[in-house]
């Protein structure tokens, strides 16, 4: 069970352009320093799916933080965070010759153009689809992916999410995804739905309507 109960503090940064902002918007010092409460209770095991979804600037970002922390260390893989070797090929970043060229090929990247590229040679949606790939070669039960599909094109997102809920059967890993593509939902099927708004708590539900919160 993951329970969540905090208060986040406003980001800001004083200068005289932003004071002149606050001043023509009316937001006063006072309201630089309030905090808003997050608080969510979820729980979710192996082989689940758990989609975090809302508008840009609901807090997906702050709330996925917040889960992290909750989370045993070592017990996942951030997309964000994950270490590898820029000064290679992507296809030597992976343990095995052959781990790689499978989990390359799930990610649709099975171009051998693609496989002999380093990172700093792929496009941006190649980029996230060679961390998708590398996080699923770990050993860590759940990953984590902050802004899922959101520099892929609609089939190509489809497509993705479709793959990521056969990873799940097959591997018995656990992902925590974030998202404002609404259309990525059913074919992700997640077990666990967060649903946020700019207003109100957040709402989540379990697949079948089973509420957690």
């Amino acid at each position: 069970m993951i329970q969540i109960d905090s208060f986040i503090p406003r980001s800001y940064c004083l200068s005289r352009r932003s004071e002149i902002i606050m001043r023509t918007f009316g937001i006063s010092e006072s309201r630089l320093k309030e905090k808003f409460r997050l608080r969510v209770d979820f729980s979710f095991s192996e082989a689940e799916i758990v989609l975090i979804k809302g508008a840009s600037g609901s807090g997906k970002s702050t709330l996925l933080s917040s889960i992290k922390r909750a989370l045993p260390e070592q017990s996942f893989a951030d997309l964000d965070d994950l270490q590898f070797s820029r000064k290679c090929s992507i296809i030597d970043c992976f343990p095995t010759f052959t781990d790689g060229m499978k989990r390359l090929a799930d990610a649709g990247l099975s171009s051998a153009w693609n496989m002999i590229k380093p990172f700093s040679a792929l496009s941006v949606g190649e980029k996230f689809r060679f961390r998708l790939a590398l996080a699923m070669s770990g050993k860590e039960q759940t990953i984590i992916c902050d802004e899922f599909c959101s520099s892929l094109e609609g089939t190509q997102a489809k497509l993705l999410s479709a793959r990521i809920r056969l990873e799940t059967q097959r591997t018995r890993k656990a992902f925590i995804l974030c998202t404002t593509r609404q259309e990525i939902e059913k074919f992700l099927i997640p077990e666990v739905v967060i649903t946020l708004s700019k207003t109100g708590r957040p709402e989540v539900q379990r697949r079948g309507g089973k509420n957690d919160s």
